[in-house]
């Protein structure tokens, strides 16, 4: 029974990383969208380092079953 316990508690774990997870998304997406930041050679490429960074961490996530709803 315990196990079952366990396995309810992660899940809504990674329902909960996968929710924070969409809101970086979508300030990234923002924050690459500010002129200063577009603009700007090197803010745009450690904005995309960055974008490529959460990118890895939501295909993770979603490997792991947290999979936007």
């Amino acid at each position: 029974m315990s196990v079952f316990v366990d396995l309810y508690l992660k899940a809504s774990q990674l329902r909960e990383q996968a929710e924070l997870l969409e809101a970086v998304e979508e300030t990234m997406t923002e924050l690459r969208q500010v002129p200063a930041v577009s603009r700007d050679a090197e803010a745009a490429e450690v904005a995309a380092r960055l974008a490529g960074r959460v990118g890895r961490l939501r295909d993770a996530l979603d490997t792991l079953g947290g999979r936007r709803a």
